[in-house]
């Protein structure tokens, strides 16, 4: 059994994370993912992806529009990403990911581009679901975990 502890602030969950994509020469860089059970995909934010100086030009386009904090965004897919965890102990644990969203804002309007430099990556329900982890959140006691 492994368990991830989250970090929980006032209104938001987090999960501390490092990506690996040697295809997108990202070496070992730190991330920080929102818990939203409320969303179905797993996304890398727009700003994310512009610190990790990620190609957005060599990633195909996914098939939908969707709206983000008020931002419409063009996802992009990601191939081949590696996320680190810590467990409860402090041991790396590796979660291999197939393919992986970038949010890509539709308009290229200098407001709109800076609006979505300020959207934080989201971990969705399919990286959940496809890794059979459970959800445990007690915000009176700001305590939050994952658990597989």
């Amino acid at each position: 059994m492994v368990k991830i502890p989250l970090k929980v602030t006032k209104d938001r969950i987090f999960l501390a994370s490092v990506i690996c994509a040697l295809k997108y020469k990202i070496p070992f860089r730190p991330i920080e993912f929102c818990v939203d059970t409320g969303s179905p995909e797993t996304y890398i934010s727009y700003g994310i992806a512009r610190i990790l100086n990620l190609p957005l030009g060599s990633l195909s386009e996914g098939e939908k529009v969707i709206c983000i904090g008020g931002i419409k965004c063009k996802p992009l897919v990601m191939k081949n990403v590696s996320l680190y965890l810590k467990d409860e102990n402090g041991r790396s644990v590796k979660f291999d990911i197939p393919e992986i969203y970038v949010l890509n804002p539709t308009s290229k309007k200098q407001d709109s581009l800076n609006q979505a430099q300020s959207i934080s990556s989201i971990l969705g329900l399919d990286f959940l679901r496809e890794r059979k982890f459970k959800f445990f959140c007690d915000m009176a006691n700001d305590t939050s975990y994952l658990e597989n």
